[in-house]
């Protein structure tokens, strides 16, 4: 997986995560749970690529 496809898996997990909360749930949802961990997958595998502000243009992750 390259980075513009984990900058697109990320986006449609932020849509997912943004759907549940708008529900207005006080608990975690299982689907919303699923896209965070998602993320942090997709962000321990990210060739990262740091923009002037250290944060990485693929995944938003910022410079450690």
């Amino acid at each position: 997986m390259n980075g513009p496809d984990i900058q697109k898996q990320i986006a449609s997990n932020m849509r997912i995560i943004e759907e549940e909360a708008q529900k207005g749930l006080f608990t975690l949802s299982k689907r919303a749970a699923a896209a965070i961990e998602d993320n942090k997958y997709l962000r321990g595998i990210c060739p990262h690529c740091y923009d002037e502000t250290g944060h990485c243009m693929f995944c938003d992750k910022e410079v450690d």
